[in-house]
């Protein structure tokens, strides 16, 4: 009820206040609201009743599409009025889009600040430049209307079914009319402020404002029940959207596993309040359950949105963990800050956190009566990075990253990540998954939850759009389980100095206090003091087991004292007594006999008193008493009999020597001592006490004997006689008498030196030879010659052999190759007469090298030449036998006059370059364009630009200065465009557009 009487309040007073506009104004229903910006925005304010129309227009005719031209004014750099006015053509887009058009039926196009609808020079001019027109064009591409929302407007409802709404129709949409009540008191004020902008417009008057003094002559029809729907529905948006600042809140439920599969489950809500400009409050809370701990936080913040794209937030988090099997719960508390920059899909940002309420005990145990070991929650101090984006339609990601300040290990990171997918504008599904998100263990912990989210939420893309702050990713309060000790008091240490040594053995004598220990588990020292007895020095006197030198049958007296960390001491005693002990004595130690024969048997013989046990070397432990052994060495041997007991040990040697057979050599000859070369020799030796024997280069013989060798040359043979005590050697050497070797009498070329692909003759003679073998010939008779044609110089060797030696001699053949040239010119063509160009060649083979034009030059290198005309040069490489040419040609530029310098034409229009006509037929006129150098001129009139294909206009005298033109039957723009041409061909052009339109505003 209340509802319907403000509704019913609110159309009276739009009633009556437009009432008086038509009186003043003479509004008609004809008049669609445009769409214009605040200076520097992308936000609509105002054209809210036309786009609900249009949109409409658009759902129920889906063939249709309409075609977005953003626009500026003039203040700001090109590249920012480009991006502005793109944002301003989307934000009209997504309007149409949310309220029935299809985002397909589309296009958008940034136009910037390069075509004003009025002069930039007034605020008022520059508010109808900050503007978004539309072209609309029907199923068939064709277009039907283009201008500003209202000609779109027109246009489809002279073309479509007429689906006109009424009042109550769009009443029906408006919400919280509780709150335009509120906003009714400011509705007389903006009336007074639009009636004094339209009279500053009529006010304006110069020829320049023309049109727009003909559009608010046409917004001064009056008004019809069709616009106060319009006016009601857009007024009471406003009145909504201004009396309140945006509030998000939301409530989210998820459930799922943790990295070790046990169930996980957690809730969480959040309230965020804009206030005054560029402040909102963030309250929030979270509950999480694990399987051994469950944690619930609440974070209480502020957000200052400084700028357009930036903000900042402090926040205070407060966190109680309670822990499976501990005592307590913990209670922790984080302050945080948070710094964003916002752009067009959302937000990226850091963070950063400190704790300042720490160190929460959660469970104590008892060590000893003073000693507690306590575990204890600590705040793991974190800095990291935060996102929230719309993905793609309107799926949200929200996700966080950070490092971990780690006090119980090395640092680590830790993070969420959380789709969202929405359902409608209130349910959206979730899938959120993290690792380390509160608890940071020894391992990495995490878990994978789904659930669903309610509330009222605004999409990150929106984010650059809203003037207000927008929530932030607080992040959560991570912990960690840490343990410590904590004294209450001190107990002295308990000292042990170990039991008594009655009769130990003399020698080294240890100590042991390692029984000592401390009950509260303090680390303790040792020092230990003789106090009775011969004085001795103690090893290790501040350990728990020093150690001493003790003498037969004496007592000592020791003191230890044992102290704490604390300066907390006890003391305690230990006394050791030695007693005397019988000396070992070895009576008898011999062999018999003490010298043998290689493989006989000697026996040692032994008696001991007080020896607890006896070994002998090479024999091992023998009786401890006395008693005889067998032993057969081979080599000469020393044995040596140890016999000890616990307090002494005496040693005693004994030698056997063993006798060798030596080896002799008894003769070792060569007969005869001297033979001719393939005659042959008897080796001849005698050994004694050999068991092998061998003679180099023959091998093994017979201890005795004769063997035949037959040496090529001079040899000497080496006669080795061995047994198992070693060898011994003998030498004997047979002289081989050889023949004389080989002569060579002459080797000679006929010629020595040839050109390339010439011969020349070997000639030989050889004395004495067996074998006669020439290098790259091959075998050779002792006499002879033989031609050759080497490719290049080549040295050719005889080589003469037979049984007493080879002789060798050498001819070289000297090929001349012939010469190779390469030549070139750089550059091949000059710029002009006189200008340089670099010659360079290079050659090989040649011992001479001369350049035409220029004489000899150096066999390699480069010479600069200054032709006035194309020359050829011709280089010519040669040596004793070849000549080889090669030529370069460098071209010469001819000098040309310089060109005369001729300026274009300069247009001069007779009629405007923007014409708007009711007729068919109209005059265009170039006439007063004049030539700088008076040259006479030539006219071009054509057509550039139509409706359509089938739209040409007929221009009927297309080259005089001035043209009648024809215009074809589409109405709509044709651009037509003229050029002028001097007799020197230097040409100009300008564009004129005229827009044929149906009828004329008033």
């Amino acid at each position: 009820m209340k509802a319907t009487m403000l509704k019913t309040v609110l159309a009276a007073l739009l009633i009556t206040t437009l009432g008086y506009s038509q009186m003043v104004t003479g509004v008609t229903k004809d008049d669609w609201e445009e769409i214009n910006f605040e200076f520097n925005s992308a936000v609509l304010t105002d054209g809210f009743p036309s786009l609900l129309r249009l949109a409409e227009l658009l759902n129920k005719n889906p063939e249709y599409k309409v075609k977005l031209d953003g626009h500026t004014d003039s203040i700001g750099s090109e590249k920012y009025n480009e991006k502005l006015s793109q944002r301003r053509a989307e934000a009209v887009k997504g309007f149409l889009e949310k309220y029935g058009a299809r985002s397909g039926q589309m296009e958008i196009v940034p136009r910037g600040k390069r075509n004003p609808k009025t002069e930039n020079n007034t605020k008022e001019g520059r508010w109808i430049n900050r503007r978004v027109q539309l072209m609309v064009t029907d199923k068939d591409g064709k277009v039907i209307g283009a201008g500003g929302v209202g000609d779109a407007i027109r246009a489809m409802q002279a073309q479509c079914p007429d689906y006109s709404q009424t009042l109550a129709e769009i009443l029906k949409k408006l919400d919280k009319l509780d709150d335009i009540a509120k906003m009714l008191a400011d509705l007389k004020a903006e009336n007074g402020k639009l009636r004094s902008d339209v009279d500053a417009l009529k006010s304006g008057g110069a020829a320049s404002n023309a049109a727009q003094a003909a559009q608010l002559a046409q917004a001064s029809k009056a008004a019809t029940p069709d616009d106060v729907q319009r006016i009601a529905t857009k007024t009471a948006d406003e009145a909504v959207a201004k009396a309140h600042d945006p509030r998000f809140s939301i409530l989210g439920l998820n459930a799922g596993a943790d990295n070790n599969r046990n169930v996980t489950f957690s809730g969480r809500g959040r309230f965020f309040a804009p206030f005054k400009e560029n402040f909102a409050i963030q309250a929030q809370g979270e509950y999480m359950y694990f399987k051994e701990r469950q944690e619930a936080q609440f974070d209480l913040g502020l957000v200052n949105r400084f700028a357009r794209r930036g903000q900042a937030g402090l926040f205070s988090s407060f966190k109680h963990v309670g822990l499976e099997g501990m005592q307590n719960g913990g209670n922790l508390g984080q302050a945080s800050m948070t710094l964003d920059y916002i752009f067009g899909r959302g937000r990226v940002g850091f963070f950063g956190s400190k704790g300042f309420m720490d160190n929460s005990v959660v469970n104590r145990t008892m060590i000893s009566r003073n000693v507690w070991e306590e575990a204890y929650l600590r705040i793991v101090d974190q800095a990291g990075v935060s996102t929230a984006l719309t993905l793609f339609g309107k799926t949200m990601l929200e996700a966080n990253m950070g490092m971990l300040s780690v006090h119980g290990g090395s640092n680590k990171p830790g993070g969420t990540i959380r789709f969202i997918q929405p359902l409608n504008n209130k349910i959206a599904l979730t899938l959120e998954g993290g690792f380390n998100e509160t608890y940071v263990g020894n391992n990495a912990n995490g878990r994978v939850v789904a659930g669903i989210q309610f509330g009222n939420y605004v999409q990150p893309k929106e984010y650059l759009e809203m003037d207000k702050p927008i929530p932030v990713d607080v992040p959560r309060v991570r912990y960690e389980m840490l343990t410590r000790r904590v004294r209450t008091g001190n107990d002295a240490p308990i000292a042990d100095a170990g039991p008594d040594q009655i009769g130990a053995p003399a020698g080294t004598i240890n100590l042991d206090g390692s029984a000592s220990f401390d009950p509260d588990g303090d680390p303790i020292t040792f020092q230990w003091v003789q106090v009775a007895g011969p004085s001795v020095g103690l090893s290790g006197a501040t350990t728990s087991k020093p150690s001493f030198t003790g003498v037969e049958g004496q007592t000592y007296s020791f003191r230890l004292t044992v102290k704490d960390s604390y300066g907390l001491a006890s003391l305690a005693r230990v006394t050791i007594t030695t007693r005397s002990a019988a000396k070992v004595i070895i009576q008898k130690f011999t062999a018999t006999p003490s010298t043998i024969k290689s493989g006989a048997s000697s026996t040692l013989a032994w008696q001991v008193l007080n020896a607890d046990e006896v070994t002998i070397s090479s024999v091992g432990k023998v009786n401890a008493q006395a008693g005889t052994t067998q032993v057969s060495p081979a080599d000469t041997t020393t044995y040596t009999l140890t016999a000890k007991n616990k307090d002494s040990e005496v040693s005693e040697t004994v030698t056997v020597t063993v006798e060798k057979p030596t080896i002799r050599i008894l003769s070792f000859r060569a007969a005869p001592a001297t033979i001719n070369l393939g005659e042959a020799s008897n080796l001849v030796w005698e050994t004694e006490n050999a068991d092998t024997v061998s003679i180099s280069t023959v091998g093994t013989v017979q201890v005795t004997g004769t063997t035949s060798v037959s040496p090529k040359e001079t040899t000497t043979y080496t006669l080795t006689a061995t047994n198992k005590f070693g060898s011994v050697n003998a030498t004997a050497t047979v002289t081989v008498n050889k023949p004389n070797a080989p002569r060579i009498l002459n080797f000679t070329g006929n010629p020595l030196e040839i050109g390339q692909g010439d011969s020349s003759t070997l000639s030989w003679e050889v004395q004495g030879a067996t074998e006669v073998d020439i290098s790259h010939v091959g075998a050779q008779t002792l006499k002879g010659s033989t031609p050759v044609t080497p490719s290049g110089t080549t040295t050719y060797i005889l080589t003469a052999k037979n049984a007493g030696g080879e002789a060798t001699a050498s001819v070289t053949i000297t090929v001349i190759p012939k010469p190779t040239v390469t030549f070139s010119a750089t550059p091949t063509t000059t710029a002009k007469p006189g200008d340089p160009s670099r010659l360079t060649w290079t050659t090989t083979g040649a011992t001479n090298v001369t350049i035409s034009g220029v004489g000899s030059v150096a066999l390699n290198g480069s010479v600069d030449v200054t032709p006035q005309t194309d020359t050829t040069y011709t280089i010519t490489a040669s040596n004793a036998k070849f000549s080889t040419t090669q030529t370069v040609t460098v071209k010469v530029t001819p000098v040309k006059p310089p060109d005369e310098v001729v300026d274009p034409p300069v247009i001069h229009l007779n009629t405007p370059d923007y014409i708007e006509t009711l007729y068919r037929d109209i005059f265009l006129d170039a006439s007063g364009s004049t030539d700088p150098q008076g040259l006479p001129l030539t006219y071009k009139w054509e057509q550039v630009g139509q409706v359509n294909n089938n739209s040409a206009a007929a221009i009927l005298s297309s080259t005089s200065p001035v043209t009648r033109v024809q215009l074809g039957g589409q109405f709509g723009d044709y651009i037509f465009r003229v050029t002028v041409t001097n007799s020197k061909g230097k040409s100009a052009y300008k564009d004129i557009q005229v827009r044929f339109v149906l009828t004329r505003r008033p």
